[in-house]
């Protein structure tokens, strides 16, 4: 099969990718891969422990994955990018009944992965290796590439989002143990982490109850 790999079209790749929700965006990438295996599947996995499908049929493929730890998506990362199997229940016999039953039969495995982070998996599955010989190894290798800087940017996005979430209930917990016990700011965090201590948990977990209950324990 020939793809195009002009420009306009990875623009177009790219601005899905990037303005999807980001609770849409692995649907967004799952469509994407599908056009390049017309009759076959993929399945998508964010670590730790997430997992997207674009129909049913590798579904039991990545449960046999998770369960036996053998498979495609357990072997891919920093170190090895992609994976091509034309023969998957022979590569990793503890999938040869999920193959038979799916009849998915060859595979390309890629890591998302940036820098030495990885992100999770992108595997395209096809009925056999045909579906899956160049230049579908090299387009679908950066079409990974791609979504795993979109992925790496909407995970930081979060984390800075969290960040600043846990700053704004600490500020408004110490507020209110300065007002009600004539703290300064460095006393009422004092307090907080001390309560933390005592009671096995985060600062902000004892911030959050303080703002919401009104009450420290």
């Amino acid at each position: 099969m020939e793809f195009s790999v002009d420009a306009a079209r990875w623009h177009s790749w790219a601005s899905r990718l990037v303005e999807a929700p980001t609770a849409r965006m692995p649907l967004e990438l799952l469509a994407l891969a599908c056009e390049l295996v017309p009759g076959g599947s993929v399945s998508l996995r964010l670590d730790p422990d997430e997992i997207h499908l674009s129909d049913p049929r590798p579904g039991l493929l990545e449960e046999e994955q998770t369960s036996t730890g053998a498979g495609p998506a357990t072997m891919v990362g920093p170190t090895a990018l992609a994976l091509p199997a034309a023969d998957v229940a022979a590569t990793w016999p503890p999938l040869a009944a999920a193959v038979d039953g799916t009849g998915l039969r060859s595979c390309l495995a890629l890591a998302l992965v940036v820098g030495e982070q990885r992100l999770g998996s992108l595997t395209l599955w096809a009925p056999g290796p045909e579906a899956l010989e160049e230049p579908l190894p090299r387009v679908a290798g950066a079409l990974a590439a791609l979504a795993s800087v979109v992925l790496a940017l909407r995970r930081r996005e979060q984390q800075l989002e969290e960040a600043i979430a846990s700053r704004d209930v600490l500020g408004q917990a110490k507020g209110i143990l300065m007002e009600r016990l004539g703290l300064d700011p460095d006393q009422a965090f004092e307090l907080l982490t001390a309560v933390s201590q005592r009671r096995n948990s985060k600062v902000r977990a004892i911030a959050e109850q303080l703002t919401t209950a009104g009450e420290l324990e």
